[in-house]
């Protein structure tokens, strides 16, 4: 999948975390994704089919990531394209993941 959708120049790709989490779409409707973060981007992928890639952001298109205090939900924030609403018990572990690999 990496080698498809990845930035592989001058260097590959390096995966530091995936896992299950739950994507909420814009109509509050859960749905399984895996996320998966590299030293370039980060990656929803579909949870049956690794090799399908739903949208890749690169790490320097995330402007932040809000953490809600009272559930397991995060928000990546795109400003050039949509953001994403996330639900994982990890969000912590992701959000400061993604803002230390930027």
């Amino acid at each position: 999948m990496l080698t498809k959708y990845g930035q592989n120049f001058p260097s590959p790709e390096v995966v530091y975390f995936s896992d299950f989490l739950v994507k909420i779409n814009r109509r509050d409707r859960e749905q399984t994704r895996v996320l998966l973060v590299t030293d370039k981007a980060l990656y929803n992928l579909m949870p049956n089919e690794f090799g399908k890639c739903k949208r890749r952001i690169k790490l320097d298109e995330i402007a932040s990531i809000s953490v809600s205090q009272l559930s397991d939900e995060f928000v990546v924030h795109v400003p050039s394209e949509y953001d994403y609403r996330y639900k994982s018990s990890k969000k912590v572990k992701i959000a400061e993941l993604v803002s230390h690999s930027r």
